[in-house]
């Protein structure tokens, strides 16, 4: 979902995620499951102000 909403490469994609997950303290499993269930939007991975 991250891919294709921002129109970049799968592996783009997943830097984005376990970076964000890193910030968190996060799984990167479990910010792709609030993904998914809509609890934090893709764009939110996205975003350089992690």
């Amino acid at each position: 979902m991250i891919a294709a909403t921002a129109g970049i490469a799968p592996g783009e994609a997943a830097g984005h995620l376990i970076g964000y997950a890193a910030t968190r303290g996060e799984r990167p499993t479990d910010v792709a499951a609030q993904i998914v269930r809509n609890t934090i939007a893709p764009q939110a991975v996205l975003s350089p102000e992690r």
